[in-house]
Formats: C-alpha cells, sequence, structure tokens
C-alpha cells in the first residue's frame, strides 16, 4: 500500500519508483552529497503538500537520517514557513 502512490494526472496506483530523480554523481564536497531514494522522494512529497495546505510537520530521525536536509530543501521558501529544530536524546534501554 504505501509502495504506491495515486497519479494525479490518470488517477492510477503508481510505484513511488517512478517519481525517483535520476542521480548523478558530480565530484566535489562529499559531505553534501544527497542520493534521492524512494523513502526521500515519498517524505519530500508528503512535506511539500503539508506545507502547501499550511500544516504543521514535525521530521524525526537520528543523525544522518537527512531529515534537516529535507526540510531545507523543501519548495518553499524560509519566509512562507518557520523552520525550528531540536535535539534530544532518548534511551530505550531500561535501567534496574
Amino acid at each position: 500500500m504505501y509502495d504506491y502512490y495515486v497519479d494525479e494526472a490518470t488517477g492510477a496506483l503508481t510505484p513511488w519508483e517512478n517519481r525517483v530523480p535520476k542521480f548523478t554523481y558530480t565530484p566535489g564536497n562529499f559531505s553534501n552529497l544527497f542520493v534521492p531514494t524512494v523513502e526521500t522522494t515519498r517524505i519530500s512529497y508528503f512535506l511539500d503538500s503539508l506545507i502547501a495546505n499550511k500544516h504543521h510537520v514535525m521530521l524525526v530521525g537520528s543523525t544522518g537520517a537527512a531529515s534537516s536536509t529535507l526540510a531545507s530543501s523543501s519548495g518553499h521558501s524560509e519566509k512562507s514557513m518557520q523552520i525550528g529544530a531540536m535535539s534530544t536524546i532518548l534511551h530505550a534501554q531500561a535501567t534496574r
């Protein structure tokens, strides 16, 4: 179910793979490298849709999960949205 989206032009269920942009490696700063995947494409789509409709969005992810990159690369200017960042450490291990 989550592997498909409804194509607005045809109304058909279409795999997210069809929306992933082609990646072309350009030598340069390796730390700025971003490889689009099905997951980042899906999140970007929903992020853009939610922001366009004035909904609040919270992206949660560990270091390197691209949440900051996705928020800053959305199709909306920073003037039209307020971006805040908060970091916290959560432990899943119970103590005795």
